[in-house]
């Protein structure tokens, strides 16, 4: 089965030879549609996540997986049962190196929730020739961006957590240095509200959300953000089959 890089990389291929092929018939108005489709295909390759849930937002169209239902908002998936409807919706949650080595914090994070929730890891082995410029690309950018922040402030409210940034990346650097191996971690949490109508279960999740999403920033000093369109949809197929190796991995989140 083709990944989404690779359906990208034929449209792109495919429009670049269109646009050739034009260009050498002479024909400048398909050249210059050729040109309006892969510059189109491009964005949608690497910004379609963002913007496909706002294009079927505003057309108000609804999406339908099997017995699965996902609304305009494209930021839940919602199931009829016999006796009403489940809704259920995904955080992403990037742990820092604080909170994802003390198991005291998310047993303290998971004791404050008031409702069932499940919270995933997917764990794999990175290319270590590509990882350690990965890493100080990161770091160079948050201190990029430390200096920005004191530059218009030297008392800026980020300014804490960035150092704490800094500070993660730069451990990481020095373990993967001193001989350690890496090991990448992809995490998400989910939660499903129940309702005697789709409207009720949707309001009913988008509370719970709200609180489970400030639950784990606080307890776990996690950047959590509310996953929609595809990013939404392969939390929900991981759900049943996770990717067979790295590059699958890689594929479905770069």
């Amino acid at each position: 089965m083709f990944g989404t890089r690779t359906i990208a990389i034929i449209c792109v291929v495919g429009s670049v030879i269109s646009l050739l092929l034009s260009i050498s018939a002479g024909s400048p108005l398909f050249a210059f549609l050729c040109a309006l489709l892969l510059s189109f295909s491009l964005i949608i390759w690497k910004y379609g996540y963002a913007i496909m849930p706002s294009i079927f937002l505003g057309l108000k169209i609804k999406e339908e997986i099997g017995d699965f239902r996902i609304p305009p908002s494209q930021d839940l998936i919602i199931k009829k049962t016999t006796t009403g409807y489940i809704a259920t919706a995904y955080l992403g949650v990037s742990l820092e190196e604080g909170g994802a080595n003390h198991p005291a914090s998310f047993e303290r994070a998971i004791s404050l929730v008031k409702f069932p929730c499940k919270f995933s890891i997917l764990i794999y082995t990175p290319d270590l020739s590509t990882y350690l410029d990965e890493l100080k690309t990161k770091r160079s950018m948050v201190e990029n961006k430390k200096s920005q922040l004191l530059s218009d402030s030297k008392n800026h409210p980020q300014a804490v957590r960035i150092e704490r940034e800094i500070a993660m990346w730069t451990r990481q650097l020095e373990r993967l240095s001193s001989g350690e191996k890496p090991v990448q971690i992809l995490s998400f949490a989910s939660t499903s509200a129940f309702g005697d109508s789709a409207e009720e279960a949707q309001t009913k999740l988008r509370a719970q959300i709200r609180e489970l999403k400030s639950m784990l920033a606080n307890s776990l000093l996690a950047q959590v953000s509310e996953l929609k369109g595809e990013e939404m949809k392969k939390c929900f197929d991981w759900e049943y089959a996770i990717p067979d190796s790295k590059g699958a991995i890689l594929e479905e989140v770069d």
